[in-house]
């Protein structure tokens, strides 16, 4: 079951050595995010409220996401029980 995992993440974040090579999806999402975490980074040293304002709704969004998972996991896993 660990490996079966660990092999998931290894495909996720395969890097490319040349540009016929794949690409994992991680790679893939980071790289359309890059841009606009560079441009939240600047904003951290020109708009500081505005900044902290995205970094926290940012931050409540991920950990709402993240309960919204294991509520229906928790769900799901009391259905087979």
């Amino acid at each position: 079951m660990f490996n079966f995992f660990y092999q998931g993440i290894a495909c996720a974040s395969v890097v490319p050595n040349t540009p016929e090579d794949r690409r994992g999806l991680a790679n893939r999402i980071f790289r359309g995010l890059a841009p606009v975490l560079a441009r939240i980074k600047a904003l951290k040293s020109t708009n500081r409220p505005l900044y902290r304002v995205i970094k926290w709704s940012v931050n409540i969004l991920l950990l709402l996401l993240l309960l919204a998972l294991v509520v229906g996991v928790v769900h799901v896993l009391g259905r087979l029980v």
